[in-house]
C-alpha cells in the first residue's frame, strides 16, 4: 500500500505538491480581443430576432383580440399602425410588417448601443495582454 502511495506522488508534478504559487487570475486569460469578440452581439441579427418575436407577439394579440371583440386593443393597432383596419387579413399583415419594422430598428438600435458601450467597458479596464 504505502508503495502504491509513492509512485503516485512520483507521478505527480513537483509544483502540485502544495509549494507552487496560486494560479493567474482570470482575467489574464482572457485577452481584450478575446473579450471584444464573444462579447459582442450581432446587431442585425437581433434586430430581426426582436422584431419577429414583436411580430409574432402582435399577430396573437390581434387575433385574440378579434376573436373576443376587444374593440380597445384593435383601435389602438389601428392608431400607430398605418394601413390597419379591423376584420380584414390584410389590416393582419399590415400589422404584422409594421410592427416587424419597428422591432428590427429598436433591435438594432439597442445592440448598436450594447456594442459600444462594451467596447468602452472592455477599454475602460486595465490590460493585461501579456503577448500584445
Amino acid at each position: 500500500m504505502a508503495n502504491n502511495n509513492r509512485q503516485l506522488l512520483m507521478l505527480t508534478d513537483v509544483h502540485t505538491k502544495g509549494d507552487a504559487p496560486p494560479p493567474p487570475p482570470t482575467d489574464m486569460f482572457f485577452t481584450d480581443r478575446a473579450q471584444l469578440r464573444t462579447g459582442l452581439i450581432d446587431a442585425v441579427r437581433f434586430g430581426v430576432a426582436v422584431g419577429l418575436g414583436a411580430a409574432l407577439l402582435f399577430l396573437i394579440i390581434a387575433v385574440v383580440a378579434a376573436l373576443s371583440g376587444a374593440s380597445a386593443a384593435l383601435s389602438f393597432f389601428e392608431t400607430i399602425y398605418p394601413g390597419f383596419t379591423t376584420g380584414t387579413v390584410e389590416a393582419f399583415v399590415f400589422g404584422f410588417a409594421w410592427t416587424f419594422l419597428y422591432g428590427l430598428i429598436l433591435g438594432v438600435i439597442i445592440g448598436v448601443i450594447y456594442n459600444s458601450l462594451f467596447r468602452q467597458a472592455v477599454a475602460a479596464t486595465v490590460s493585461n495582454d501579456m503577448f500584445g
